[in-house]
């Protein structure tokens, strides 16, 4: 750690800077729960359009247009 520890400090003088690197980890956070739960799709069709309609779904939100409008 005493090697590192400019890197490890960096984020006090940039608050900016976010405290993990696991954002693409929270973005497929819900699929994964959504398909663990409905116990997944097996065909290729169903999947594209589960993929497709997910990822309309979180542009809509990430640009704070309604999904549903």
């Amino acid at each position: 750690m005493k090697s590192h520890q400019g890197e490890l400090l960096l984020v006090l003088l940039r608050p900016d800077i976010p405290l993990h690197t696991n954002g693409s980890e929270n973005n497929i956070r819900g699929d994964v729960k959504w398909r663990t739960l409905g116990g997944g799709i097996r065909g290729d069709l169903g999947r594209r359009c589960r993929d497709t309609v997910a990822s309309l779904k979180k542009t809509c939100r990430k640009l704070g247009i309604s999904f549903w409008d």
